[in-house]
């Protein structure tokens, strides 16, 4: 059982997440966010290696192995995937001001939080081979 104090720690980590990247979506502008924009692709993949540091840096700060990081990154996935549907239905403009800009700002974040759970998947079972 995870105590307390580290819940609240990997609730606090995912919500802080996802915080600097609803900012980033909102400050890259619509720019970025547009339908066929081949910088699209470059943004998606990116998320491979931010995924890694968010994983390292909660095996850090919550003083725990690669072992155990299922659980913590979880509750961190979890956190700004909630985070996320509330922003999306009752403040959007956080995001963005225009539709495209919401959808595929808000698409990528899932997509973050996808790959960093197929990651951390991936490093618990290599922890325990």
């Amino acid at each position: 059982m995870i105590p307390w104090r580290l819940v609240a720690l990997y609730v606090g980590l995912g919500a802080f997440f996802w915080l600097v990247a609803a900012l980033f979506i909102h400050w890259t502008g619509p720019e970025l966010w547009r339908a066929g924009n081949p910088w699209l692709a470059f943004v998606f993949l990116a998320c491979i290696p931010i995924g890694w540091i968010f994983i390292g840096v909660t095996l850090v700060l919550g003083g725990i192995s690669r072992r155990e990081a299922l659980v913590p990154v979880s509750l961190m996935c979890v956190t700004g995937l909630l985070l996320d549907g509330i922003a999306i239905s009752t403040f959007p403009s956080l995001y963005g001001a225009s539709a495209e800009h919401v959808m595929l700002g808000a698409a990528w974040l899932l997509w973050g939080v996808g790959v960093l759970l197929a990651l951390v998947l991936f490093t618990d079972v290599r922890a325990r081979i």
